[in-house]
């Protein structure tokens, strides 16, 4: 929104610099208003000058919140139907991939190593439902290589009924450097979706 930049550098001073914080900064809009003049000492000024700049902040704020809603809004749907698996567009998954690697020039991915775009998306989903990332079997890794192949099977929704399903069917891990490609796309995966800073399987011990 073309937030003037000494403003951006004083909220990330302040530590707001998330769309969960900054929706926070008030229930409507005086109550956005009073605070964010509180903490912006840089909206010292003439008045043009105060208003344009609270005026900037206020469209990030409302976008904030937006946002804010409907991510509750659909976690609140997967809650409810935790066997729909949202699609991530190429697009995004792209760009997943290309930060990645512009962070990584000496990680290698390959069919044998990538995480499979369909796994990343079921554990984007889970952390949706659940807030935090769940335990994954080895064989629930899945690599781009993988041909995923779904089958019947049962979910609960919040009332805890049973509605018939597909589930994919896990993947069968042939012998250690399939263990470990696979653990290395769990450690990609975590990094495309910013749970955790990747680390080489050679930091860690197994």
């Amino acid at each position: 929104e073309q937030v003037p930049q000494d403003l951006r550098m004083k909220l990330a001073e302040l530590k707001i610099d998330t769309i969960a914080k900054f929706s926070l900064l008030g229930n409507d809009l005086p109550a956005f208003e009073t605070k964010i003049e509180t903490l912006l000492a840089n909206l010292r000024g003439a008045d043009a000058t105060k208003i344009q700049n609270t005026t900037l902040l206020a469209v990030v704020w409302e976008g904030c919140r937006e946002i804010r809603q409907f991510k509750l809004t659909q976690r609140m749907r997967l809650q409810e139907e935790p066997h729909k698996i949202p699609e991530i567009h190429s697009t995004d998954f792209s760009d997943m991939r290309e930060r990645f690697l512009t962070a990584h020039p000496d990680v290698v991915l390959t069919e044998r190593n990538e995480p499979h775009k369909k796994f990343v998306e079921k554990v984007d989903r889970d952390l949706q439902v659940h807030g935090t990332c769940q335990f994954y079997e080895l064989s629930e890794s899945r690599v781009r290589k993988d041909k995923i192949t779904p089958k019947s099977g049962f979910s609960k929704n919040l009332e805890g009924l049973l509605k018939a399903t597909e589930v994919d069917e896990e993947a069968s891990v042939d012998g250690e450097e399939d263990a470990l490609n696979r653990i290395m796309a769990f450690l990609v995966m975590c990094s495309f979706l910013n749970i955790n800073s990747y680390r080489s399987l050679s930091l860690i011990h197994i």
